[in-house]
């Protein structure tokens, strides 16, 4: 997904905002960068600057951290790097998280 990996490249100290939603019939990952005017559902003032709504669907349930690793997973593969490389720095237990990547 090299559209993901140019976001992340991009952003300050290639961390993003993403909202995650656990309990998906499949992993997937959704980047809308339209320009509407109003704040996005994660919270974005759109109205100034194209911002990327970036949603990340996995299927693991939301208990116990499993649907974090499922993200921390799923995202490494997607960008091409290794776990260890991802981390979510804010939002543990809320499904609006921040995560930054080690490129």
């Amino acid at each position: 997904m090299s559209d993901l990996k140019s976001y992340i490249t991009a952003a300050p100290d290639h961390t993003i905002t993403v909202k995650v939603t656990p309990k998906a019939s499949r992993n997937r990952i959704t980047i809308d960068d339209t320009k509407d005017g109003t704040k996005d559902d994660i919270g974005n003032d759109a109205s100034h600057a194209r911002v990327p709504h970036i949603r990340v669907y996995v299927t693991t349930v939301p208990e116990n951290g499993k649907a974090n690793q499922a993200v921390i997973k799923f995202l490494a593969k997607e960008v091409g790097v290794a776990r260890s490389a991802v981390t979510i720095t804010h939002g543990h237990k809320n499904n609006i998280k921040t995560i930054r990547f080690d490129l």
